[in-house]
């Protein structure tokens, strides 16, 4: 009773008197010694006495359930206790009431722990609820549980009527399956830092937000039970980047015309001053050389021009982020009379939002298949070693430590790099030099694993290492097994030959004496 804080009662409707345990009174303050006591000395220490009294009445009256939750104020002054309390009535053979049982528990500490609870969840729930930037999550089966209001007024639709419906309901017709297929990584063990998707609003508008993300996992670390994402609304920011290229596009149009007008001016006041010469009227050559002239000096100011806008448009690029160059085939272009805005032809041609979202579905894929690989897959960054992917095979083992570092969550008592780190093995002064292989026992699992490890570009262009590693304790085990039988092998032939040995030199011994006496010799020694 003590352990577990529980006490028992017995009180005699007979004597009026109540006897308790000793962890009973203990409780109520009193010193813990079991036995009788007054009931007024035990109800003054309840708060809500009356509504404790009539419970007991109404027990003894007509049976009524006697189970409560009420406070007390302990006789030694000692703070104040929630208690837990149920009992009922005994009887006679003939059914008159005699006594009533009961049983009280001090739940002080788990009230506190509630209380506690409640606070931090109604801090959480408003945190998420008062949100600026769109927040929302949903279950292992991919359906909508909670959003907040940001997330509400970003796609003009209530909580009411998304909560329990398919992840689905918020993409445009068209993306449904793209955007799925980014959604089923999240449960592969990967968190999205910067993942664009596009989101369906209620009037038709498409809102393009930025994610990250970050999967909840079950107490064995292995089972998903669900994924909280927030969103950074970037449509506007996107159009302002279309019409920006837009703006440098038209740029690069006009000085690819640029390029090529001077030329096309040029040649032709070539003609007229060769023209010119054949006029036997010297007067009027000279006129017609002097506009030539005058001409090919506007023609200089607009060389000059042209390279001012050069000098431009490599500001815009240095300071704007802007990392759109004039391709030389627009001059070719515009030269042969071709398309005469200078600007490549729009047929088969990948722009960038094309290419990121062939990037993202690539990236979804091989999430996947790594993840459903019977080997350990992880990747590291060679520079901070922060785990930026492990495959599920990898959380059976290590947990959920994406963002954590190799050493420290995968091996014992590492604060550093592992001195077996093998990432100077896979760059040389040219970049990935290959595929390392070796095999080494886990300080952490204590198995034997053979990994392939090979430095690769990441998604974000930086170099990562990309370890597959098979698990072969079994066969380290078995190595073992047949090292020790070889053992045990080589002793017993060592010990069989000095054997033979021996006796061969005792038979020599024997022969030796029989010549000695002229006898004939008794045995015949094979070697």
């Amino acid at each position: 009773q003590e352990i577990g804080h529980v006490g028992s009662w017995e009180y005699s409707i007979e004597s009026g008197k109540i006897w308790g345990s000793a962890e009973g009174f203990r409780i109520y303050g009193f010193p813990p010694v079991a036995g009788d006591m007054d009931i007024e000395k035990i109800e003054s220490c309840i708060i809500e006495r009356e509504m404790v009294h009539q419970a007991l009445v109404d027990l003894i009256k007509d049976g009524s359930d006697y189970n409560l939750e009420f406070t007390i104020k302990p006789a030694d002054d000692s703070p104040l206790k929630v208690i837990h309390s149920v009992a009922r009535i005994i009887t006679d053979e003939n059914g008159n009431p005699l006594k009533v049982r009961g049983v009280i528990h001090d739940i002080s500490d788990l009230k506190r722990n509630e209380i506690s609870l409640r606070e931090t969840n109604a801090y959480l729930e408003n945190l998420i609820s008062n949100a600026n930037v769109p927040i929302i999550i949903w279950d292992a089966a991919f359906r909508i549980t909670r959003l907040n209001h940001a997330f509400e007024i970003l796609i003009g639709r209530s909580a009411e009527d998304l909560v329990g419906k398919s992840l689905k309901v918020l993409f445009p017709p068209d993306q449904v399956e793209r955007s799925m297929r980014l959604i089923q990584t999240t449960f592969d063990g990967v968190k999205w830092v910067t993942v664009e998707m596009d989101i369906l609003h209620r009037e038709g508008s498409i809102r393009t937000l930025l994610w990250n993300s970050s999967t909840l996992y079950s107490p064995d670390k292995v089972t998903p039970i669900a994924t909280i994402a927030q969103g950074q609304d970037i449509t506007d920011q996107r159009r302002l980047e279309l019409e920006k290229n837009t703006a440098i596009g038209q740029i690069e149009k006009n000085l690819a015309q640029l390029a090529t007008l001077n030329d096309e001016i040029r040649n032709p006041l070539t003609v007229i001053s060769m023209y010119a010469d054949m006029v036997e009227n010297r007067q009027m050559t000279e006129k017609i050389i002097n506009q030539v002239t005058q001409i090919d000096m506007m023609i200089n100011q607009v060389d000059r021009r042209w390279n001012e806008s050069e000098k431009i448009l490599a500001y815009l690029r240095k300071h704007y982020k802007i990392n759109i160059s004039l391709p030389s085939e627009q001059v070719n272009t515009a030269n042969s009379g071709g398309n005469q805005s200078g600007l490549p032809g729009e047929e088969g041609r990948q722009t960038p939002v094309d290419k990121l979202l062939l990037i993202e579905e690539v990236q979804a894929q091989l999430f996947t298949i790594l993840d459903s690989t019977d080997a350990l897959v992880y990747v590291a960054d060679m520079n901070t070693h922060e785990i930026l992917f492990m495959n599920r095979k990898g959380r059976s083992l290590f947990g959920d430590i994406t963002g954590k570092k190799c050493y420290e969550s995968m091996q014992n008592d590492q604060n550093g790099p592992c001195p077996f780190c093998t990432n100077h093995l896979l760059i040389d002064t040219f970049g990935p030099s290959g595929v390392f292989h070796w095999e080494y026992e886990n300080t952490k699992s204590g198995r034997w694993f053979d990994c392939r490890d090979r430095a690769i570009r990441w998604t974000d262009g930086r170099l990562v290492r990309l370890e597959i590693a098979t698990d072969i304790t079994e066969r380290k085990q078995t190595e073992e097994i047949l090292r020790q039988k070889i053992d045990e092998l080589s002793l017993f032939n060592t010990l069989t030959i000095s054997r033979e040995l021996r006796m061969v030199e005792l038979k020599s011994e024997i022969n030796s004496l029989l010549k000695s006496e002229g006898k004939l010799e008794k045995y015949q020694i094979d070697l």
